[in-house]
């Protein structure tokens, strides 16, 4: 598990992650990238409002079938805005929606304030245990 509180500390582990991603994915591997910046970029700033006292967890896990991201801040959740008015020119508030372009799934919880990003595989038949990459 990856821990850090600001942007400059994320930048210093962008490269381990994506090396990580390069391990477990054969393809699609830039789009789940974006992904990970986006949520991680979402929990510095929305989540912990930039409070360097704040940590943001990144966990890397892949099982039969999937890869398994998780970023947790330690703030106090979010729940998406119903009103939400689509503007293609807006600078911010398209977090989530440029997450579901990149991911096969997603979802987020308030406590603990994470969200789970889910990129399918394809499986090789002799791939059956579950392992923790991060």
């Amino acid at each position: 598990m990856f821990s850090f509180s600001t942007v400059e500390e994320f930048s210093e582990l962008r490269e381990t992650v994506r090396q990580k991603l390069n391990q477990l994915l054969v393809t699609g591997v830039e789009p789940l990238f974006v992904a990970v910046n986006e949520a991680v970029n979402n929990a510095i700033f929305h989540g912990n409002k930039q409070d360097k006292a704040k940590k943001v967890y990144l966990a890397i896990t892949s099982s039969p079938g999937e890869v398994r991201i998780i970023v947790r801040d330690e703030g106090g959740g979010f729940s998406k805005m119903a009103n939400a008015q689509p503007d293609e020119l807006r600078e911010s508030g398209r977090g989530l929606e440029i997450i579901g372009l990149c991911v096969d799934q997603y979802y987020y919880n308030a406590q603990p304030s994470e969200i789970v990003l889910i990129k399918k595989v394809a499986v090789s038949p002799l791939e059956s245990k579950r392992r923790v990459v991060v």
